[in-house]
């Protein structure tokens, strides 16, 4: 019976000073790199608490001012609606998140549940297109995982003829992989650069036919500028 108190305490922290948070953070930040490209998942947990504390105490604020039951003359600051209004809360917050692309990896179960974020921008003020730049992440994560294989299939060298076979056999084709995933970034990178080449020529267009517009209509009024001066001389 203690242990199922200790859970049930346990649970309840967490659910009152992480959950709330944690949802609401993934729903403002679907991706953890965006704040820090080094150990995102210290932010996360930071963040999850001081927001999770936020979002208690403005609920218990909004209970509180709401006007007793007439039924039953109490007020609904207490524990059923508390917990009621944080679950709600908490379930939109976690839908926001999955629609905003937070959980990428619930494509794993069901093709329907998989939403990505949108990708970061590229520094050039072009937008990359979401598939070629999830496309490319994935690759890279497999890329460092066979890179990591290699390493073990070198280290299993030493082994048994039967065993070193083995290994040289399954070297073999995680470096054809390899050298498929490098062919098929390099594609993936130079259909990326000739969008971003373009949009650039793109936007150097526009802005030709805008100063040309601009010029044509700086002409323009030069020219009614001069017609009332001239016809007036020339009625002299």
């Amino acid at each position: 019976m203690a242990d199922v108190d200790v859970l049930r305490v346990l649970a309840s922290v967490a659910f009152l000073f992480f959950v709330p948070g944690y949802f609401l953070w993934k729903a403002l930040v679907p991706r953890p790199k965006d704040v820090s490209d080094e150990l995102p998942e210290i932010y996360t947990a930071a963040f999850s608490m001081a927001l999770s504390v936020g979002v208690v105490i403005l609920t218990g604020i909004a209970l509180g001012m709401l006007p007793p039951d007439p039924a039953t003359g109490k007020g609904y600051l207490q524990l059923q609606y508390w917990l009621a209004a944080l679950l709600t809360l908490s379930a939109v917050f976690a839908g926001v998140a999955w629609y905003r692309g937070a959980f990428p990896r619930l494509g794993r179960f069901s093709k329907g549940l998989e939403r990505r974020p949108s990708p970061p921008p590229d520094g050039t003020g072009v937008a990359d297109d979401p598939k070629r730049y999830w496309r490319e992440q994935d690759l890279l994560t497999r890329r460092r995982e066979i890179r990591a294989q290699l390493k073990k299939a070198d280290r299993s060298a030493h082994a048994g003829s039967k065993e070193k076979g083995y290994y040289q056999k399954r070297r073999a084709e995680l470096t054809q992989e390899l050298v498929e995933i490098d062919n098929e970034l390099s594609k993936l990178r130079s259909e990326r650069d000739l969008a971003v080449e373009k949009a650039e020529e793109e936007a150097l267009k526009a802005e030709a036919r805008r100063r040309e517009r601009r010029d044509t209509l700086l002409r323009f009024l030069r020219i009614k500028r001069a017609d009332p001066a001239g016809g007036g001389e020339k009625g002299k």
